[in-house]
């Protein structure tokens, strides 16, 4: 999660939203994400933190294997309730580390609904997607890529008039090797860090 405050239940959006699309902010991004330490603007996109910045100059400073892995954004997840008819995500593959696919994957009501994204980030950085829901309250979870720096650069909710986050009561820390970072998992929901998040609801 976030820091405790960024976790505060968020307001109903207005009813004016059911007749224009709702874009996100970084203020409504921090609270909905969940996995990361920060969140920055950066080069036209909200680039995500799993790493505190003394971890990362560990990361750097041991090999060029390792050089990137610290951008990438395993583990981290959007998650929120809402009454969308659809929801569009924008963005572009970074830095990544040495494998080249890079895939979101969407769950709705806790049943992947879509998986979307490329096997190779460097011939194709941008990625955009359209999830269709019924516009009745959804629990939603966005998976970001295991192996690649994602940088959101548009999040917008169809006819909604509720967009809520999901609360935890605890966060788990995951420290291990490449199989706990979630390598070859090119479904990023089922790298079993998330699959463990998930059965415990962290």
């Amino acid at each position: 999660n976030m820091v405790a405050e960024e976790n505060a239940p968020l307001p109903s959006t207005p009813a004016s939203s059911l007749r224009t699309p709702v874009a996100v902010d970084l203020d409504l991004l921090k609270k909905i994400t969940h996995g990361a330490i920060k969140i920055a603007e950066m080069d036209g996109g909200y680039v995500f933190s799993r790493m505190t910045e003394w971890q990362g100059k560990g990361c750097l400073n041991t090999s060029q294997d390792y050089f990137y892995k610290p951008f990438s954004t395993a583990g981290i997840r959007l998650e929120f309730v809402t009454d969308a008819q659809s929801f569009r995500i924008k963005g572009e593959f970074r830095c990544g580390a040495s494998r080249t696919y890079s895939y979101l994957d969407v769950k709705v009501n806790g049943v992947i609904v879509q998986h979307d994204g490329t096997e190779n980030y460097i011939e194709n950085p941008d990625f955009s997607m359209t999830v269709n829901l019924d516009g009745k309250k959804n629990k939603v979870a966005v998976y970001f890529p295991n192996m690649v720096q994602f940088a959101l650069t548009e999040l917008e909710f169809e006819k909604a008039s509720v967009i809520e986050p999901v609360k935890k009561d605890l966060t788990m820390v995951c420290w291990g090797d490449s199989i706990t970072h979630g390598y070859d998992a090119i479904y990023p929901s089922l790298s079993y860090a998330n699959q463990l998040a998930d059965g415990l609801n962290l």
